[in-house]
């Protein structure tokens, strides 16, 4: 599709399936980015979904998607890539939302002609000039009136605000603070040493300040981050790298079986996903979910690891004879 082309079609992202399914968006800029995060011009709220994954971009040679996460795929009628042309009726899949792009012609716009006047003979006559406009002496003085009750609605606000202000409590003088002598003094100081003491030696017994500790922060806060984000696998092992240093941190304990669990039920949800997807034919998106639940496992002696390539490798041979 050239320039001309683009600029004379209507543009659309239509949800087929996933979180957001039946939302429509018009692309109205020459470039669009898609992902989870909230400055995307599209944003899918899906958790196999990046951050920012992918973008659509408007060019002199066609209009093409590109795949821009490191951690996730996208697909285009069902073939994996990282770049492809889209055309209408195009497929694109991010993560478990399903997108189809299309082109919707517009009807060109018909100019406008100005016309002019033509007298019985078809002359053209000259346009009657326009007079300037009158005001009536009755609209004149309903102006002045409104002008002047505005002016007494602001006078009569300042003067309200004036009388609560006076009528408002009055401050108290402040009681008189005592002066205390060196022993009081004294005592202070030794009650704030024997805090700071007790701080010191809780602190100590965390490790706080130490190198080990500093490792263990550093490794939960990544964790942390990969858990917020959905990436549920690397903060598992965030999370197990920080238990390993300190079997004692239990928000490490804690957020390591939620993003287990969490690892554990996206793995089953995009088990399923494939399957789906065998019995209705698609066989090209069934291998990228099976693929992806290779991935999320990461270890090819794990069962469902083991399952998920069996499945792959029967859609692999189903696609071979649809040819």
């Amino acid at each position: 599709m050239n320039a001309i082309a683009q600029a004379q079609a209507e543009l659309m992202i239509t949800v087929l399936s996933g979180p957001d399914k039946g939302a429509t968006y018009k692309l109205v800029s020459a470039k669009i980015t898609l992902g989870r995060a909230t400055d995307n011009s599209i944003i899918i709220k899906d958790a196999r979904a990046s951050r920012h994954h992918a973008f659509i971009e408007l060019t002199p040679n066609g209009i093409f998607v590109t795949d821009i996460s490191s951690q996730n795929s996208l697909s285009v009628d069902g073939t994996l890539t990282k770049h492809a042309i889209l055309k209408s009726g195009s497929q694109i899949t991010i993560g478990s939302t399903l997108l189809r792009f299309e082109v919707k012609s517009q009807l060109p716009q018909v100019p406008t002609v100005r016309s002019q006047a033509l007298d019985t003979y078809g002359k053209q006559t000259s346009p009657m000039p326009l007079s300037p406009p009158t005001f009536s002496k009755e609209s004149r003085n309903s102006n002045d009136q409104n002008k002047k009750r505005n002016f007494y609605i602001v006078v009569g606000l300042v003067v309200l605000g004036f009388i609560l202000l006076l009528a408002g409590p009055k401050i108290k003088k402040s009681e008189e603070i005592p002066i205390r002598n060196e022993e009081m003094i004294e005592e202070e100081i030794k009650a704030s040493q024997e805090r700071k003491t007790a701080i010191e030696k809780q602190q100590s017994e965390k490790g706080i300040g130490t190198v080990e500790y500093n490792e263990t922060q550093s490794a939960y806060l990544q964790g942390f981050r990969d858990y917020r984000e959905g990436n549920y696998a690397r903060a598992l092992s965030s999370f197990s790298a920080v238990l390993a240093l300190n079997p004692k941190h239990e928000l490490a304990y804690k957020y390591r079986e939620l993003a287990k669990r969490r690892n554990d039920e996206l793995i089953e949800l995009t088990m399923l996903q494939g399957k789906r997807y065998m019995e209705q034919n698609k066989y090209a998106l069934a291998k990228n979910s099976y693929q992806q639940v290779m991935i999320l496992i990461g270890d090819p002696k794990n069962k469902l690891y083991l399952e998920a390539r069996e499945y792959w490798n029967e859609c692999a041979l189903l696609m071979k004879g649809a040819y």
